[in-house]
């Protein structure tokens, strides 16, 4: 057996965006693998057959998806298929959309359309209801000159985003036409489609986004929002027809622990435009669990006959639950991972992570689970793969910690080894005893990997999460007691060996961490933040992410924010450490990184910084696979050198 290589990663295979057909005989989602001359990952549409227990590929395309059924046996996706350079010729973007028999045939190009597809749904035969930004047109007089006026001004993995809005657009197949439904400076975050309807969530623009949003009900014949909540009123994630006069939505009042409060599912009666709030569960909807194993999203919130299906992160796992008439009622509780789903007349198919498993594709049926491909089966078969140990943390405040501890590759009992200890993002994330690759790769180069949930991690509710105004605190003593907990109870780990990585959060933390303590021999800081007067005013989220967090802005407080900032407390660091930043990092800037860097320079700290060209905020999970490869080698290499 050989232990896990941090180039294993040319052998994943990721399926994800599951969609039964509309009569439920068949089951269509996208499997990507990576392509190591294209260094990108290739997109394809799979087919399951239900009665004839097998699966096969029905396109070939390099970027097919995403799709839907048009009827039992034809699918429309989204594809690229036109030679980048020859896209690049073009006045505006195009998308190109497909259509495809699954009996036999060609895929047939349908159209080329001026838009940015976000989103698809079948309104009737031959009608769909896109969202998307409409692509403008080239304007040489724009030269290099860029022009913001409103917050945010760019986004992570979209760019500079001033003035682009997400909106609704109608698509007749038979006449090739696209038109607008929604405009103006709002923009459509969700939505759903049926019976010549679109109901949709609105989140508004002035001179920044709000925070809050309305959920509008929108009649396709009459060409017009025809009911509405207030927008004011609550947070919005997603939304989801129940019957003709009745929708659900997930939403929160930020209350109980400002952004971070969990979600609760609202009814909007769609006669009278009211709602009201049908749950008081305190639990994650959604899926936070974390891994880097996880590439194509897909249905976390499903309705049926008249009930909502949906996922909710609770402890260390992803469980799926029923919402019917006002009972809630776990279906599927299987330790382990659910990462999207679909349904039909009972069926339950959805991508999950089970174990130590790369992620396949599972069938519920009757109370069971049954697993229905083997992508990875190979690969699995022919490596070692070590089993995260759980081991309880309580706290010197009578608090329990979820930890666990995955023990270096070829372990004995009678030798010494060094400690890593990993942090999570978020920090409203967990980790989970499934699947990871990075934990797994430092294990096999011979390190024990410990990993945790602190206070501040999801899945157990919004006062165990709640760490607003004390970034650096609670948290920190959980990290440290994991730490002690385990130097404890595992007497073959060396704790003059001892490294933390983090990513995130997970990177403040380790920033914060190098600076309260020298206890540790070597850190791997990646995506991190280090000062919140510079997160503040430079990223994506930081001009509302920062007061809501850390409880003050530059002019209110700025004795607060720094207080609270790695930065602070950079001229106390002797850890060797190893800064991993993609330069599009949007969510949190390079420049954190660099502040971090720049300060143990001067001081004759050991320090080094990656640069990712051309990488986000997701570079560890999404970005280019020899990126991701060349992340966990330079990881690999400073962890060599100090522990």
């Amino acid at each position: 057996m050989e232990r896990v290589a941090i180039g294993d990663l040319w052998q994943f295979k990721f399926p994800g965006n599951v969609n039964f057909s509309p009569e439920g005989e068949k089951v269509a989602f996208t499997l990507k693998t990576p392509r190591e001359k294209e260094n990108d990952y290739q997109s394809r549409i799979w087919i399951y057959e239900m009665d004839k227990d097998r699966s096969w590929p029905l396109t070939a395309g390099p970027k097919d998806g995403p799709f839907i059924w048009l009827d039992e046996n034809t699918i429309l996706f989204i594809s690229q298929r036109t030679e980048k350079d020859k896209q690049e010729e073009k006045e505006t973007v195009e998308t190109e959309l497909y259509r495809i028999r699954i009996d036999g045939g060609e895929a047939e190009l349908i159209d080329r359309v001026s838009l940015k597809i976000t989103g698809l749904k079948k309104s009737k035969a031959g009608e769909l209801i896109f969202s998307g930004q409409k692509e403008e047109e080239k304007k040489e007089e724009q030269g290099e000159v860029e022009v913001l006026e409103e917050l945010p001004f760019w986004q992570n993995g979209q760019g500079l985003i001033s003035g682009k809005r997400t909106h609704l657009f109608r698509y007749h197949l038979d006449l090739k036409k696209l038109e607008p439904l929604t405009s103006g400076s709002f923009q459509v975050t969700d939505f759903d489609v049926a019976q010549g309807r679109v109901i949709f969530t609105r989140q508004e623009f002035g001179e920044k986004l709000e925070l809050t949003a309305s959920v509008c009900l929108y009649d396709l014949e009459k060409g017009e929002v025809i009911q509405k909540t207030p927008g004011d009123e609550l947070n919005v994630s997603f939304v989801r027809f129940i019957d003709e006069n009745r929708a659900i939505f997930g939403a929160t009042d930020m209350e109980a622990m400002g952004l971070g409060t969990n979600r609760e599912l609202y009814g909007f009666d769609l006669v009278s435009g009211t709602y009201e709030q049908l749950t008081d569960m305190d639990k994650s909807l959604g899926v936070t669990l974390g891994t880097d194993v996880r590439l194509d999203g897909g249905n976390q919130f499903v309705a049926e006959k008249n009930s909502l299906f949906f996922l909710a992160t609770e402890g260390s796992q992803v469980r799926l639950w029923k919402w019917d008439e006002g009972e809630l009622e776990k279906v599927i509780d299987i330790p382990g991972g659910i990462d999207c789903f679909d349904i039909s007349s009972g069926d339950i198919c959805y991508v999950a992570l089970r174990g130590t498993d790369l992620p396949e594709l599972y069938l519920w049926r009757e109370g069971e689970e049954k697993r229905l491909t083997a992508f990875n089966q190979d690969y699995m078969a022919e490596k070692t793969i070590t089993a995260p140990e759980p081991f309880p943390v309580k706290t010197d405040d009578g608090r329990e910690i979820q930890a666990w501890i995955i023990k270096p590759a070829d372990f004995n009992p009678g030798g010494r080894y060094p400690l890593i200890l990993e942090i999570h993002g978020g920090p409203k994330t967990i980790y989970g005893p499934v699947f990871f690759h990075e934990m797994q790769a430092l294990a096999a180069a011979g390190w024990a990997v410990v990993f945790s949930n602190p206070r501040g991690s999801d899945g157990r509710g919004n006062e165990f999460a709640d760490i607003r105004g004390g970034y650096g605190q609670r948290d920190y003593r959980d990290l440290m007691e994991v730490v002690d907990t385990a130097l404890e109870k595992f007497p073959w780990l060396d704790e003059n060996r001892l490294g933390v990585a983090g990513g995130s959060y997970g990177g403040f933390m380790t920033n914060w961490i190098i600076g309260h303590t020298d206890r540790f021999r070597a850190g791997v800081s990646q995506r991190s933040i280090a000062n919140w007067v510079s997160m503040h005013g430079t990223t994506d989220i930081g001009f509302f992410f920062v007061p809501d967090q850390v409880g003050a802005d530059p002019w209110s407080d700025v004795d607060k924010l720094w207080k609270h900032s790695p930065l602070a407390y950079a001229d106390r660091v002797k850890t060797p450490t190893l800064f991993i930043h993609a330069e599009e990092d949007y969510r949190c800037w390079l420049v954190e990184s660099l502040q971090m860097f720049t300060a143990l320079k001067i001081r004759g700290v050991p320090a080094k910084t990656c640069i990712f060209k051309g990488e986000n905020h997701e570079l560890s999970r999404s970005g280019k696979p020899k990126n991701r490869i060349r992340r966990l080698e330079e990881m690999k290499k400073w962890f060599t050198e100090y522990l």
